[in-house]
């Protein structure tokens, strides 16, 4: 994220996609992937899981980021910060996510599906217990028994798998974190336990997105103090971009519409388009040309000296790039398939998962910008190494324009 010094405050924001990467917020596997995986289409994954290689995986990425000079912080090692310096912010999120139920008709005595009972419990839990409670978001029914403690309990878990994607819930715009609203039910949890880890790291959010607009950040790519692009389709709504405008912190915004694809593997931006550095982009060759039917039209809001937001222009996306004067790589689709495109880009080096999409781009650049990442067992989650981060990044003064 760009960091601007304003007297003795700190503004938090990203300018661009190719800036300097400074601190990167990861979220490592836990239990909720773990159990996530027991039905890996029903929480939004591609197929089978492996959770020990998951794991192993996210252990070598965090390595690697390392090794680049980032440095890298895990929102549970946050969250157990935040448990040692002001629990009862913990315990609250808690008692959002533990709920308790039982019919009206059933005489358990009410003390035990109480708010008192439950912040009982909740304020006896060490850490690993209570961010359990968090990511797993349990349901409790309760039922009447004659025997042993008198009442039965039948426990439903939500799990929230895909906070390992940790894009999604939000964007950095040049103005500071905007909060999203997730497309997927499966997912809505997720903005709750982000806003805990914005807030204890002291940096504010400038706006949120809500009911019934949409907004995921693998939509969002920021290409500098003049321009950003966010996809629209099948999980960010244009309702939302529009009402955003303001802030993106850009004089000009391109809606990267998706009307007639909305395909699962191809749900966001960043699942199609990746920056390889100021000057050089990478698309996928299957959805670009006017007469193709997997076409994305980018409209273009231009902000007026008068404040106002029109909007100036509708291209297909490939012209469009090219008017912005890109240097542009196609990537085909067995590339895409294996989230070659999902590109990391850390300023200096660019990590990617796809071998062949490595060696094809450093090929066109004569140079070895791109660097592979063992991400395969990840990737079967339904992401990569662009959606398993949040990036700060330096700010280039003389480059973002």
């Amino acid at each position: 994220y760009q960091r601007r010094v304003r007297g003795p405050q700190m503004e938090y924001t990203q300018s661009h996609e190719a800036d300097k990467a400074l601190l990167v917020i990861v979220c490592r596997p836990g239990l909720a992937t773990e159990v996530s995986g027991w039905h890996p289409i029903g929480s939004l994954f591609q197929r089978q899981l492996d959770f020990d290689l998951i794991k192993e995986q996210h252990k070598n990425f965090i390595a690697v980021l390392e090794s680049k000079g980032v440095v890298v912080k895990d929102v549970y090692s946050i969250l157990e910060e935040c448990y040692k310096s002001d629990r009862e912010k913990l315990i609250n999120l808690g008692m959002k996510s533990l709920k308790y139920k039982t019919s009206r008709y059933l005489s358990v005595p009410r003390y035990y599906y109480s708010a008192e009972y439950k912040r009982q419990i909740l304020e006896h839990m060490p850490f690993e217990q209570l961010i359990n409670v968090i990511v797993n978001e349990p349901q409790i029914k309760l039922y009447k028994s004659d025997l042993n403690t008198k009442v039965i309990s039948k426990i439903t878990v939500n799990p929230i798998g895909n906070l390992l994607f940790i894009r999604d819930q939000q964007i950095v715009t040049n103005k500071g974190i905007i909060m999203a609203n997730l497309n997927s039910l499966q997912r809505r949890h997720e903005i709750n336990i982000m806003r805990l880890v914005w807030e204890h790291l002291g940096i504010p959010i400038i706006a949120s997105v809500e009911d019934p607009d949409r907004l995921e950040g693998g939509d969002f790519i920021p290409l500098g103090e003049e321009l950003c692009l966010i996809g629209v389709g099948l999980r960010t709504t244009l309702s939302a971009v529009e009402k955003l405008l303001d802030h993106f912190g850009t004089r000009r915004v391109g809606a990267v519409i998706d009307e007639f694809d909305q395909h699962q593997n191809r749900m966001h931006l960043d699942c199609v388009f990746g920056v390889v550095d100021k000057k050089t982009v990478a698309i996928l060759d299957s959805i670009v040309g006017w007469q193709n039917p997997l076409r994305r039209i980018v409209r273009e809001y231009k902000k007026m000296e008068t404040g106002e937001w029109k909007i100036v222009s509708e291209k297909e996306f490939l012209e469009f790039l090219k008017s912005e004067n890109f240097e542009i790589i196609m990537i085909p689709p067995v590339h895409q398939d294996n989230y070659g495109i999902n590109l990391l880009n850390l300023g200096d080096k660019v990590l990617c998962p796809y071998k062949q999409t490595v060696e094809m781009i450093n090929l066109k650049l004569g140079k070895e910008k791109l660097e592979v990442i063992d991400f395969h067992h990840i990737c079967a989650m339904y992401g990569g190494p662009h959606c398993a981060t949040q990036v700060f990044r330096e700010v280039d003064k003389n480059n973002n324009k």
